[in-house]
């Protein structure tokens, strides 16, 4: 049975990551950082140093055996603070570090775990292609066998932090099968291996983390690569879907409450008409339907990560999860404008960066109206 408290230890947890945002990312800085478009890779050592990137990990390899709750937990605690520190950490560790220890090889756990909870290496998407999106399953890079090797060709898009990852998660085409879904192959490539290309795409919010193009041309992967079975990328995907959805909702929850949180404390400072501006009724019912909406949001995240740790299929949940809190961060940070007024709108105030950081979430990891067709079939 699902509790709706937090265990000591996860209370822990938020604090030690809240801690270690406030000593680390103090608002000028990570202002700073985004306008200057500055990827925090300190950031991502000091998780290492405080034991955030093992936790989702067996201690055999260095971890703490933590759950996706807990990792929902620190999601949404790096996102209150800054979107990039819960995107570097979401990307390596929540998703393909996840996917490594439950589908790959002794000795691809034995090589890669180890070196991620240390922090030695980063990782990134490449799944979208220019055109599959939505329908990743279209998707048309080619893997084609050479003895002991892929040679791997194609282009893929938006994938973030690619000009700093180490190693990419990709989905190729290793076989052409009788549907869409079928032939698809997971691997594991080195980001610095010849015949690969990136170029960064400027964009509206979360700067520090750029998001890029990646082209492939004769690049050679090892079969010691290959993340899973051959042809059977598909059903690594699924899981994908799943934990990638419900981190996705653990961020724009904590980017939700950092709306809401300065939203009220600047309520409580405005003075107009010769009174604080949370003494209007206007003002109370915005604050008041934000808190509602980010509480639900933030059971609805639990829920799922609930069932990826018992090991339940959660489809559904998931996309509930993730189409609710996305929503949920959009409205809040556009109300929180509103709330602050002209200074809402300058970028002197965090609140323009909560609202040009959580826009991509709504569209990322399959758009919410691909979810919502998803929940409408699960009906």
């Amino acid at each position: 049975m699902i509790g709706f408290d937090l265990t000591e230890e996860q209370k822990m947890l938020q604090r030690l990551v809240a801690d270690m945002m406030e000593r680390t990312c103090p608002r000028d800085k990570v202002r700073e950082m985004d306008e200057q478009e500055v990827y925090p890779r300190e950031l991502y050592q000091e998780m290492a140093r405080v034991g955030l990137l093992g936790l989702p990990f067996p201690e055999q390899y260095g971890g703490t055996n933590g759950s996706m709750l807990d990792v929902a937990i620190i999601l949404e605690a790096l996102a209150k603070r800054w979107t990039a520190a819960a995107e570097i950490y979401i990307l390596s560790i929540s998703n393909v570090g996840r996917f490594i220890l439950r589908f790959g090889t002794p000795e691809q756990l034995d090589y890669y775990l180890p070196r991620l909870i240390h922090g030695e290496i980063t990782f990134c998407l490449a799944l979208t292609e220019p055109n599959a999106g939505s329908d990743l399953a279209s998707l048309t890079t080619r893997a084609v066998a050479d003895g002991d090797h892929f040679i791997v060709n194609g282009a893929k898009i938006f994938s973030t932090q690619a000009h700093q990852a180490d190693w990419m998660f990709a989905a190729v085409r290793t076989t052409k099968g009788e549907k869409k879904h079928q032939g698809i192959t997971m691997m594991l490539i080195d980001a610095k291996s010849p015949g690969i290309e990136i170029r960064p795409i400027k964009k509206l919010g979360q700067k520090a983390v750029a998001t890029c193009e990646v082209s492939f041309t004769d690049v050679y992967v090892p079969r010691s690569c290959v993340l899973g079975e051959v042809d059977n990328g598909w059903n690594i995907l699924k899981h994908h879907f799943e934990m990638g959805r419900v981190g996705t909702a653990a961020v724009a929850t904590g980017i939700a409450q950092a709306a809401l949180d300065d939203a009220v404390a600047y309520a409580k400072e405005r003075v107009q008409f010769d009174q604080y501006i949370k003494e209007f009724q206007s003002i109370q019912h915005i604050l008041a339907d934000m808190a509602m909406r980010i509480h639900a949001s933030r059971l609805m995240t639990h829920y799922a990560a609930w069932h990826i740790d018992q090991r339940i299929p959660c489809l559904k949940e998931a996309a509930m999860a993730k189409t609710t809190a996305t929503d949920t961060a959009m409205w809040c940070t556009t109300n929180g404008i509103q709330v602050l007024g002209g200074y809402g709108y300058t970028m002197e105030f965090d609140m323009q960066r909560y609202f040009r950081d959580c826009k991509i979430l709504q569209i990322a990891g399959g758009s919410n109206q691909i979810q919502r067709n998803i929940i409408a079939r699960m009906l």
